[in-house]
């Protein structure tokens, strides 16, 4: 009975585990997983005639093992069948497992058949995996270690027509019939009939007929007992091995488990999380044969001595010299015999070189200690130096022997020696530092020097009596650099003073200057354009046309030398006007500019504009418009005759430095002009060609400056120009939209 059992519940165990790993997959991948766990599956569990795939229309889609037997019933339908097709849509419509009454098998024989329904997360129906018990190959492995031979079996259907089950007639002349007994299993009624031999019925017959049928009750039970009981059970596994997996997959470590035979049943995750196509292979079909070989006896030695085998070793892999660590040890069942072996792996290639970097980073440290171009001592716990640094030893004028074992505190003044007793050592024991405490030192010689204590202390040190480690700084060219310093500082300060007046002066000047130009300057100008005028209006017929033209001539000189004016009053606004800092969208503020330049000034153009998106910075708002305006005003003028004008506004990052470049495709600017266009009143062309007042880019320029940035014009290849500016990098550095 225990046999019984343990061959059922078995196999329901892992055809249910099978099924769930099958619900976890995409539809592409059920049929290739199917074939994958059939393998392995039918490999572990004997006694099973067959291991199918039954599609959502209830056909046999897949069947394992590939034999003629099975051939038989491949691309039948089970839902037509007249006992089959209402267990499997039972167990489609519960999700739970079923199982068939006895019925003949499509195989040949008779036996029963347990339907496992596949459903997905989403809820989505995959199909059955249906598991096909041939009951009399099924329960004959049962008995295969000690058949009965104390009495005779036969389980029957309710009519005593199918034979489920039989064992042979007893061997004694003298048999005790038993009167047949009609079994209610699993919604099925059974009929088991029973013959014990005389010698078997004496032993048990104080105990009671109802003994008699132990054995075929639990017979007929099992499969239906189990498959309620493996249901149960598994709720509590499923949630187990789902956790278990989910650890192994994030482990950072190869944990694999194969079979006696070297098959792999199990492998977690690679550490890039994909899953490894191991399951049902072997070594050898997934590296060289030399190295499956090595690694199959390895495997080996592991089983034989039953125990815990470690192992470490090299690989060099194009040139890479890689060290592993692996850990071997068996699996057993509940009775102890070994069922599997597990395989644990782990690079520690990097484990090793950081082994190699601490012994050569000791040699180092011993090495840098005493060469260091810094005074360094250490001390034990009673305030004994240890050691000190040859740099320690120049300084103070002292032979290393002379050192070693002598306190610390020795080398001070008596002042310093009580500061550090009173304040110095209980905030040294409180904190486990001090940081630059200045104290007076006392070389061999007698003279003093004031030094810069800081040290910390080595609480974990290996070395016992080796419990700090200061450096001392030597602080009197520092003090006579600190006395300098300050000395030039106040004199720095006072010239930037003086400088500062000067400059102030001198821009309250040229404010001055800069107001009567554009301001004084105007009213005659207004005065002489006004006559100008009103001789043009009224005495036009009298005046000969040479006459016209002069004063004609006269207007627009006035009316350019009025712009020019204009043009310094921005200039000088630009160059004094207070900076307000915010977020600023550059894309969204060149494309209102030049829609708003050509519906109004440059109304009927045919310019286009393409705007890199998303393009932020931090300036003046203000002054930033202008300089955009500035620079798009010239574009449009100067790419108004071309067949197709185009002008671009884009950012790039060279070198990490924002870079905002507007470029059209234009006339461009004349060489001989290019290094002087940004100062006021250079024009690149003659005022024949394009009108304007040469002060537009010596605004960009000093709007530019004014944000701690750089600003240049070059050609562009085929042609046009390109105005290239840059912002102070803690302005144009800001990614975020305003």
């Amino acid at each position: 009975a225990l046999r019984i059992e343990i061959f059922f519940q078995d196999r329901f165990s892992t055809a249910t585990m099978i099924a769930e790993r099958l619900a976890e997959c995409d539809k592409d991948d059920v049929i290739p997983t199917y074939h994958q766990e059939a393998d392995v599956f039918l490999r572990n569990s004997q006694g099973i005639q067959a291991f199918n795939f039954v599609n959502p229309e209830g056909v046999i889609v897949e069947f394992s093992p590939d034999n003629e037997s099975n051939i038989e019933a491949k691309n039948k339908n089970l839902l037509d069948h007249q006992v089959a097709g209402p267990v499997l849509t039972l167990a489609r419509v519960e999700r739970k497992t079923q199982v068939t009454k006895p019925l003949k098998l499509y195989q040949g024989g008779e036996g029963v058949v347990s339907y496992f329904p596949i459903y997905d997360k989403e809820g989505y129906f995959h199909g059955w995996l249906n598991v096909v018990f041939r009951i009399e190959d099924a329960l004959a492995e049962c008995f295969t270690v000690s058949p009965p031979t104390d009495f005779a079996l036969q389980v029957t259907d309710e009519q005593g027509q199918l034979e489920l089950f039989s064992l042979p007639l007893l061997t004694e002349t003298e048999e005790i019939g038993v009167p047949d007994t009609p079994l209610k299993v699993g919604g099925h009624t059974w009929l088991l009939k029973m013959q014990p031999s005389a010698k078997l019925y004496a032993k048990i017959h104080d105990i009671g007929d109802e003994v008699l049928l132990i054995g075929g009750l639990i017979l007929m039970l099992v499969v239906s007992w189990l498959v309620h009981r493996t249901e149960r059970d598994h709720r509590a596994a499923r949630i187990a091995q789902r956790d278990l997996q989910d650890i192994l997959n994030k482990l950072p470590v190869d944990v694999f488990v194969k079979d006696l035979e070297g098959v792999y049943i199990f492998a977690n995750a690679s550490p890039d999380g994909q899953a490894r196509p191991y399951v049902g292979k072997t070594d050898f079909e997934l590296i060289p044969r030399e190295r499956a070989e090595a690694v199959r006896s390895k495997d080996r030695r592991a089983l034989q001595s039953g125990d815990l085998v470690r192992e470490e070793y090299s690989v060099d892999r194009k040139g890479v010299i890689s060290t592993y660590r692996t850990l071997r040890f068996p699996l057993r069942r509940p009775d102890e015999s070994i069922r599997a072996l597990c395989v644990v792996g782990v690079d520690v290639s990097e484990e090793r070189k950081l082994l190699d970097q601490v012994q050569r980073s000791e040699t180092r440290y011993r090495k840098l200690y005493n060469e260091t171009p810094v005074m360094m001592h250490s001390i034990d716990a009673e305030g004994r130096i240890v050691s000190v640094s040859d740099f320690w030893l120049r300084s103070m004028g002292y032979a290393r022997e002379e050192v070693l074992g002598r306190r610390s505190l020795d080398f001070l003044t008596a002042e310093s020696r009580e500061r550090a007793v009173r304040e110095a050592f209980p905030k040294f024991y409180a904190d486990g530092r001090i940081d630059g405490y200045s104290f007076t030192w006392v070389r061999k010689d007698g003279t003093t020097f004031e030094g810069l204590l800081s040290a910390v202390m080595n609480r974990d040190s290996d070395v016992e009596d080796a419990r700090s480690i200061g450096v001392i700084i030597d602080m009197t060219e520092r003090n006579r650099a600190e006395a300098r310093l300050k000395r030039l500082n106040r004199e720095l300060e006072r010239r930037v003073a003086q400088r500062t007046a000067q400059l102030e002066g001198a821009m309250e000047e040229l404010r001055s200057f800069t107001y009567s130009v554009s301001h004084d300057l105007r009213a005659p100008l207004r005065a002489i354009r006004g006559f100008v005028q009103i001789v043009l209006d009224e005495h036009r017929q009298v005046l000969t046309k040479v006459g016209n033209e002069n004063l004609e001539r006269v207007l627009r000189a006035a009316d350019r030398m009025n712009e020019q004016f204009e043009g310094l009053l921005k200039l000088s606004r630009v160059s004094s006007a207070d900076l307000t800092i915010s977020p600023i969208d550059l894309s969204a503020l060149t494309e209102e500019v030049f829609y708003e330049l050509r519906n109004t000034k440059y109304a009927g153009s045919r310019a286009a504009l393409f705007v890199e998106p998303r393009v932020f910075t931090r300036g003046d708002k203000s002054l930033i418009r202008l300089l955009l305006t500035n620079l798009i005003d010239n574009a449009l003028k100067f790419s108004a005759k071309a067949d197709a004008p185009q002008i671009e506004f884009r950012a790039r990052f060279i070198e990490g430095e924002a870079q905002y470049v507007v470029s059209d495709n234009g006339v461009g600017v004349d060489p001989s002009k290019r290094e002087q266009i940004t100062k006021p009143f250079v024009r690149g062309h003659e005022d024949s060609d394009f009108e304007g007042t040469g002060i537009g880019l010596a605004i960009a320029q000093r709007v530019v400056a004014r944000h701690g940035g750089t600003l240049n014009v070059t050609p562009n290849e085929a042609q046009g120009i390109s105005v290239v500016f840059t912002l102070d990098p803690d302005l144009s550095a800001q990614p975020e939209a305003p």
